[in-house]
């Protein structure tokens, strides 16, 4: 395994600082808000997980195949988040996290391997109780991404925007995924088209969306 899996494999999560993410995440807000559901978010999410080897190589190797069945931005909270709670050892689900300038992130590194008692929220992520997550075996890591980066998190790592945002792309395995509903689009010709480029960028990484005509839900 290379160092980004063992990391993830160990501590449940890999981070790496990266100004150019930083600025097109700063972009894309900046342009576009908390709507990627058009052609430019589609193109954003094939540059940065896609076509970005660092990621895609890292998804395949630890997930091998699976689809993309989240894509959406977070803000700063106060709430520990995960995608899941530990149910089984095997992984089911990486989190990629796009960070903005100014972002601070704190990870619980350790907190894969633990039982924790998250509900759902609002949002559709998972929030734990700091109280779940004051255990010895579980270590308090927080990161500044000053001009940005990325990471890429076990779905059943918790963690915390501190500062900033991120866009978020959960890649899940096909025995999770049949638990997920399929991501919306406006059933557009350009739309389809990025969705047919997506599909040809790896033979291991699928896309979870359904073409829909009215306006589907942010």
């Amino acid at each position: 395994m290379a160092s980004s899996e063992l990391r993830i494999a160990n501590d449940g999560f890999y981070y790496d600082k990266d100004s150019l993410v930083g600025k097109q995440v700063d972009s894309l807000f900046r342009e576009h808000g908390y709507y990627f559901k058009n052609v430019e978010g589609l193109r954003f999410c094939k540059a940065r997980a896609f076509n970005d080897e660092r990621v895609r190589n890292v998804i395949e190797v630890l997930l091998g195949d699976c689809s993309l069945g989240l894509y959406k931005s977070y803000g700063a909270s106060d709430y520990n988040y995960s995608i899941l709670n530990r149910t089984t050892e095997s992984r089911t689900v990486l989190l990629v996290q796009l960070w903005s300038s100014g972002s601070r992130v704190k990870f619980y590194s350790g907190s894969h391997l633990h039982v924790l008692n998250g509900e759902a929220a609002l949002t559709g992520l998972l929030t734990t109780p700091s109280r779940e997550l004051s255990r010895t075996e579980i270590t308090e890591v927080t990161v500044g991404m000053q001009e940005g980066g990325y990471s890429i998190v076990d779905g059943r790592t918790r963690f915390r925007i501190m500062q900033g945002r991120a866009v978020m792309l959960a890649f899940v395995a096909p025995n999770e995924l049949v638990h997920w509903a399929k991501m919306e689009l406006p059933k557009l010709p350009e739309l389809q088209r990025e969705v047919q480029d997506i599909h040809m960028d790896s033979s291991k990484i699928g896309v979870n969306f359904e073409f829909v005509e009215r306006e589907p839900a942010t």
